[in-house]
C-alpha cells in the first residue's frame, strides 16, 4: 500500500477535527453541515481503506474491521445514540401553554407522546453533529488505524491545537475585533472560540496531552520529538491569553509541576551541556514571566486575575450556576426524567420554572446550566446520560487496565512511555471534567472531538504495548 492508502483513515479523521476546530469550534449552526459529510467520509474510510496488518489482504483487513466494530459495545452505544438524538430531535416542535392562574404556563406535549422530544427541532438536531462524530472519529481510531497512524494522528491533534493558539496569540496582537479579521463577533472570542471558557478548556487540554506525548515520544527515542516543546508552549500561551480564569489558573500549574515532573523524568538521559541550559530555563522562564505579569499593569492577565480570591470565585460560581440555574434545571429534570426535554430544551423550558424575582436574574448565558453533567441530564434524561456515560466509560476503561512494566534492561521502553502517557490523558480528563461542573466545556465540538479521541487513542497505544509485552 501507499503511503496515502495506508493513512487514508487518518487523513480523513484528521479532516473532521481540524474543519470542527476551525469553524468556530462547532458552535455556529450555519457551519455544521459539513461535519456530517466529513463524518460518512470517516466512515466510509474505515470500512473501504483500513490500515492493513503485517499479513493481511485489504480484503481480510476490511473483514477484520466489520467484525470487530459489530462486536464493539461503542459501536452499539453510538448507533443508539444517534437513533435517540434523531427521535428526540424530530420530534417537535413543544409550544408552551396557559394552564390557568394558579399553575401558569408550561410546555406543552410533542407531536409523539410517550418518545423523546425536543422543544425546537432546528435546535435539537444540532447535537448530532456534537457526539455522533466524535464517538465515530474514535471507532475509526480503535478498529481502522494502525500504530503508526494513530503516532500521526496525535501529532496532528496536537499541532492543530497549537495553530489555533498561534492564530489566537496573533489576533490578539493585531487587536483584531473579528474572528480570524473577517467574521464579526460582539462577545470576547480567542482564535476560533467565540466564548473564551471553552478555548481555555480546549488548550488547557491540549496543552496536558502534547506535554504527555512528548514525553511518550522522547522516552520511546523518536527523532525530533523535541519538536513538540514549541507547541506545548503555544498551547500554554492560549490557555492563558484566551483569558478564561479557569485556564490562566490550571494551565500555569499544569506547567510548573508538569515541567518539574519531566525534568526529573528525562534528566538521566541528557547530556551536561543540555541540563545546563535546562536548568538555566527552568529559573529564566518563570522569572520573566512573574516581572511581565507584575512590571506591565495593564497587561489583561493582571486585569483578569486582580482580585480574585477563593472566596469570591466560589461566590461567583455559586450566584452563576449554582444559586439559580442548577436547582431549576433539576426540578426541569424530575418533571421529565426519562428523555429529559431535548437539546436545548433547558432555555425554553427554565423562564417557565423560575419566581419573577428569579426571572430578573438570568443572565445572557443562562441558556445553559453551567453545569455539563447536569445540562445532560436535564435535556437527555436518563437514557440520553446513560448512553452518554457508557460510551465515554468503554473508552475509559482500556486507560484503566495495567500495562505491563517495562523489560529488564531497557530504560525507558513503549511499555514505560504508554503507561505513563496513560496517566497523563486521564490527568487531562480530570481537569476538563473538573471545569465542566462549573462551566460548559462539553458543549463545544471542539473540545468534545479532542477529548474522546485522546482517550481512544491513549488506550489503542496501551493495547499496543500489551501485545508487545
Amino acid at each position: 500500500m501507499t503511503k496515502f492508502t495506508r493513512y487514508f483513515v487518518v487523513y480523513h479523521v484528521a479532516a473532521l477535527v481540524i474543519y470542527t476546530s476551525w469553524a468556530f469550534a462547532g458552535t455556529r449552526v450555519a457551519w455544521l453541515w459539513p461535519m456530517f459529510w466529513l463524518t460518512l467520509g470517516v466512515i466510509e474510510a474505515m470500512v473501504l481503506l483500513p490500515a492493513v496488518r503485517v499479513g493481511e489482504t485489504l480484503s481480510d483487513s476490511r473483514g477484520r474491521v466489520v467484525r470487530t466494530l459489530v462486536f464493539d459495545p461503542l459501536f452499539a452505544l453510538c448507533v443508539a445514540l444517534v437513533v435517540f438524538l434523531i427521535v428526540q430531535g424530530f420530534n417537535g416542535p413543544r409550544a408552551p401553554v396557559h394552564l390557568g392562574v394558579n399553575q401558569g404556563w408550561r410546555m406543552g406535549p410533542p407531536p409523539l407522546p410517550g418518545l423523546p422530544s425536543s422543544v425546537v427541532t432546528q435546535e435539537a438536531v444540532q447535537l448530532l453533529a456534537w457526539f455522533p462524530p466524535a464517538l465515530i472519529a474514535a471507532l475509526a481510531v480503535r478498529h481502522a488505524i494502525n500504530a503508526n497512524g494513530r503516532r500521526l494522528l496525535l501529532r496532528i491533534l496536537i499541532w492543530n491545537a497549537a495553530a489555533l493558539a498561534l492564530s489566537g496569540c496573533v489576533q490578539m496582537a493585531l487587536g483584531c475585533r473579528a474572528i480570524y479579521g473577517m467574521i464579526p463577533i460582539q462577545a470576547q472570542f480567542f482564535s476560533s472560540f467565540g466564548y473564551p471558557n471553552h478555548a481555555g478548556a480546549f488548550f488547557t487540554f491540549m496543552l496536558v496531552v502534547a506535554g504527555g506525548f512528548w514525553l511518550y515520544e522522547r522516552e520511546d527515542e523518536v527523532p525530533g520529538a523535541d519538536r513538540l516543546l514549541w507547541a506545548v508552549f503555544l498551547l500554554y500561551g492560549a490557555a492563558v491569553l484566551c483569558l478564561c480564569r479557569t485556564s490562566i489558573l490550571m494551565g500555569t500549574a499544569v506547567l510548573l509541576v508538569g515541567g518539574a515532573f519531566a525534568i526529573t523524568r528525562i534528566w538521566r538521559r541528557i547530556d551536561l551541556g543540555t541540563r545546563v541550559m535546562v536548568a538555566g530555563l527552568s529559573v529564566l522562564l518563570p522569572l520573566l514571566g512573574y516581572l511581565s505579569f507584575f512590571a506591565m499593569p495593564s497587561n489583561p492577565i493582571r486585569r483578569e486575575l486582580t482580585g480574585l480570591t477563593m472566596g469570591r470565585m466560589f461566590k461567583e460560581v455559586y450566584e452563576r450556576a449554582f444559586e439559580l440555574l442548577v436547582p431549576a434545571a433539576l426540578t426541569i429534570w424530575r418533571d421529565n426524567p426519562i428523555y429529559g426535554v431535548g437539546g436545548w430544551g433547558f432555555r425554553h423550558f427554565v423562564p417557565l420554572y423560575l419566581t419573577p424575582e428569579q426571572y430578573k436574574k438570568l443572565f445572557v448565558g443562562a441558556a445553559n446550566v453551567h453545569n455539563d453533567s447536569v445540562n445532560i441530564l436535564v435535556e437527555h434524561g436518563i437514557v440520553g446520560t446513560a448512553l452518554l456515560v457508557l460510551a465515554g466509560v468503554t473508552l475509559l476503561v482500556p486507560l484503566l487496565l495495567r500495562v505491563p512494566p517495562p523489560p529488564l534492561g531497557h530504560l525507558y521502553p513503549m511499555h514505560g512511555a504508554a503507561s505513563l502517557f496513560r496517566w497523563v490523558v486521564l490527568f487531562a480528563l480530570g481537569l476538563v471534567f473538573c471545569h465542566s461542573l462549573i462551566d460548559l466545556p462539553f458543549r463545544c465540538p471542539a473540545v468534545i472531538q479532542a477529548v474522546l479521541l485522546s482517550m481512544a487513542l491513549a488506550g489503542t497505544l496501551c493495547r499496543d504495548a500489551r501485545e508487545k509485552s
